[in-house]
């Protein structure tokens, strides 16, 4: 779909150059007074035409941070998140997708989680190990696209600390404000590309994994008494 608007270009400007040309002829055989004149704008205005492509490549090029995902590429990275991590293949993920970790030393038999600041949002998932080996580790896993921008590089995930035996998770408290600036295609081309005019960027849904990930010793009790969002594999 993007080759027919250049299509159309390329027709216009082999039609539009030959026309403007005889116009400029009749208009000079019209006034020969003008005739210099119009040799005059017709060489500047194809200068303006050699040089404008030398000097756009002279330009700064300064690479755009915003990734841009396809519906359907998110919806899919979305659902392998997900079975991933809810089947315990953790070594199948991709490193972009891990957005912090942590260790804790834990001698305890019963551990109690309980978010402390904020709204956690999230999803807790465990996995009960297959030895008492005292060491519970945590990692959290983030994707969000949100009107097909993948924003997780921008948001803050909470902060996880062990304070006796009690697993707190410390949520942002505040709002996070996201700003982009999109560039979106005139009504002269959006027509030929099938492009919505009145449709909006941000109507569209937002694609979001936001899970904890829990690796605890086999003999830990995990205490859910805030009726937290928790799944448990493994033993």
């Amino acid at each position: 779909m993007v080759v027919l608007p250049t299509l159309i270009l390329i027709l216009l400007i082999f039609i539009g150059v030959p026309l403007f040309a005889i116009w400029l002829r009749r208009l000079s055989r019209s006034n020969p007074n003008r005739k210099r004149i119009v040799k005059i704008v017709v060489g500047l205005y194809f200068s303006i035409l050699i040089a404008a492509p030398l000097v756009y490549g002279l330009l700064p090029n300064k690479p755009s941070h915003i990734v841009f995902v396809k519906e359907k590429e998110a919806n899919e990275r979305t659902v392998q998140l997900r079975n991933a991590l809810f089947h315990g293949r953790t070594d199948t993920i991709e490193a972009d997708f891990i957005k912090n970790q942590w260790k804790f030393e834990y001698d305890g038999s019963k551990l109690q989680i309980a978010p402390t600041e904020g709204f956690f949002e999230g999803e807790i998932v465990i996995e009960r190990k297959t030895e008492a080996d005292g060491m519970i580790e945590a990692t959290y896993y983030m994707s969000t696209i949100l009107a097909q921008v993948d924003v997780t590089k921008d948001l803050i995930v909470p902060n996880i600390k062990l304070n006796k035996d009690r697993l707190e998770i410390a949520s942002n408290p505040g709002t996070i404000e996201i700003s982009y600036s999109f560039m979106k295609k005139e009504f002269p081309i959006s027509q030929f590309t099938g492009e919505n005019l009145f449709a909006s960027y941000f109507s569209e849904p937002r694609q979001s994994v936001d899970i904890l990930y829990l690796r605890i010793p086999k003999n830990v009790d995990v205490i859910n008494d805030q009726y937290l969002a928790i799944s448990y594999i493994g033993h």
